[in-house]
């Protein structure tokens, strides 16, 4: 949550701790290294467009599979 109020540090703690899970994940979709590290720039551009319909923060995990 703190995210949505703004704060540098709280997004920089939330992509250290995902980008490895979600570039996991993304891996398994696209063939290519190239392309999966395309794909997960362009995820974390729509999580931060989106971070404010994120209501619960304790579904963020599955919000973000979903972004």
């Amino acid at each position: 949550m703190r995210c949505r109020l703004g704060e540098r540090a709280a997004w920089e703690q939330l992509v250290r701790d995902w980008e490895p899970k979600l570039l996991y994940f993304v891996r398994r979709l696209v063939e290519g290294e190239a392309d999966a590290l395309d794909v997960l720039q362009q995820t974390w551009l729509k999580v931060y467009r989106r971070m404010g319909t994120l209501e619960d923060a304790a579904a963020l995990g599955p919000w973000l599979y979903r972004v």
